[in-house]
């Protein structure tokens, strides 16, 4: 009976080490893709990171401003870790991680809008695909994948997560992707679809008092570092913006956070751009023209603000 036990031992522990080293095969072959969902992860955990302007915010910070464009006017190194889908809980986690790994930047650049910002009702399952790679990364498990939405046996049991969301997975790796990821940056070459924007008659702006205070939590540790933090309004076409039946609120809720913890507010929502869907692929989202032309006006209007002066 001990031989029968001692072999079965052995064979589980065959089979555990063989999940182990095929999970790390699939795994590394990711570790230098310039795929959109890996880019900015591989760059912020392979570290050495000393930038001068980190963006932060969701999918409208991320397509909305180029590094390459904010360096070429400011002579700044600058990094895009704006993250698809995010609410504010998911974008912290994931500059918690950049500060893991790089040095901390003199400015942040924070993407603010009515529409997520401070929402904490993301889909926890969106492009949740982008994370299976980094499970033996010691500081994405401490950082990121406790607020990522995986189960505790996804956390500990080899493949598990690539066979539960392998069908998701492989369909996103097989996606027609052709536009790259510059420094976190992905521009879209797109044309305006307004469907969407039609069917609604009115927006609302909202917020939970969690995710408030945990912005504010946020925004204070970084005044604390003497991290010069900037709220940006980048551009919403201005077909959204004016069904927002209470966006006067919104102007309230980030003027106190700013008054508060001595952060600047640039407000581009009724920019000229914000008037043509030439430079929009939808309602809240710039297209490849549309966010060189932001990033150029961005860029000079901090250029102006002279945050960089020794």
């Amino acid at each position: 009976m001990k031989r029968f036990f001692v072999k079965i031992s052995v064979y589980l522990l065959g089979i555990v080490l063989a999940a182990l080293i095929i999970d790390w095969i699939i795994s590394s072959r990711f570790f230098d893709s310039n795929d959109y969902k890996f880019a900015a992860w591989n760059d912020i955990i392979n570290g050495g990171m000393d930038n001068d302007i980190v963006i932060m915010g969701s999918s409208r910070a991320w397509v909305h401003i180029s590094p390459a464009i904010i360096d070429s006017i400011l002579n700044t190194k600058s990094y895009n870790i704006g993250i698809d889908g995010a609410c504010i809980e998911s974008q912290i986690t994931r500059y918690n991680l950049y500060r893991y790994y790089n040095k901390k930047p003199q400015v942040i650049l924070q993407n603010v809008d009515w529409a997520s910002t401070l929402e904490n009702e993301a889909n926890e399952q969106y492009l949740i695909q982008q994370y299976l790679p980094y499970f033996y990364n010691k500081g994405m498990r401490k950082e990121v994948l406790p607020n990522a939405g995986f189960k505790f046996m996804d956390m500990y049991i080899p493949l598990l997560r690539y066979i539960r969301y392998w069908n998701l997975y492989d369909a996103y790796i097989c996606a027609d992707i052709t536009e790259p990821v510059v420094r976190g940056y992905r521009g879209f070459d797109r044309k305006w679809d307004g469907k969407r924007l039609e069917a609604i008659d009115t927006l609302h702006f909202s917020y939970y008092n969690e995710s408030k205070e945990l912005f504010c939590k946020y925004v204070k540790q970084c005044r604390d570092e003497n991290i010069k933090v900037v709220f940006v309004y980048s551009p919403c076409y201005i077909g959204a913006t004016s069904k927002v039946d209470n966006i006067q609120e919104f102007y309230d809720v980030f003027d106190s956070i700013a008054t508060q913890y001595e952060c600047i507010i640039l407000d581009y929502f009724h920019s000229p751009i914000c008037y043509d869907t030439t430079y929009f692929y939808n309602a809240m989202h710039l297209n490849k023209i549309g966010s060189e032309i932001f990033s150029t006006t961005l860029a000079h209007d901090l250029d102006s603000l002279h945050l960089f002066e020794k």
